[in-house]
């Protein structure tokens, strides 16, 4: 499959997901699985955007959750779309 998308249309890039930030998505409350979006960056460069999806087929853009006072509060979901710049490849940004 890959060698067919090479000889029909060249070389690209890959886009490597570390395990960190598949299981910091998938850890969010009800979160059953991820849909990956193609995208554009602020520099107009494809890249992906990944973001949990909750057992309705909703994004997880935003959940309730306990805070460390024992209140329920609203925490934003994540959203990982771009390598950060820290040292190390693999990871990235949200």
């Amino acid at each position: 499959m890959i060698k067919d998308y090479y000889d029909a249309y060249g070389p690209s890039n890959c886009h490597f997901v570390g395990k960190n930030i598949l299981e910091k998505l998938i850890n969010q409350p009800d979160c059953i699985g991820i849909n990956v979006y193609k995208a554009l960056n602020d520099k107009g460069e494809q890249t992906y955007v990944f973001i949990g999806v909750d057992s309705t087929g909703k994004a997880l853009l935003e959940y309730t959750a306990v805070n460390d006072n024992g209140d329920l509060a609203k925490e934003i979901g994540l959203v990982t779309n771009k390598f950060s710049p820290k040292p190390g490849w693999w990871q990235w940004s949200f």
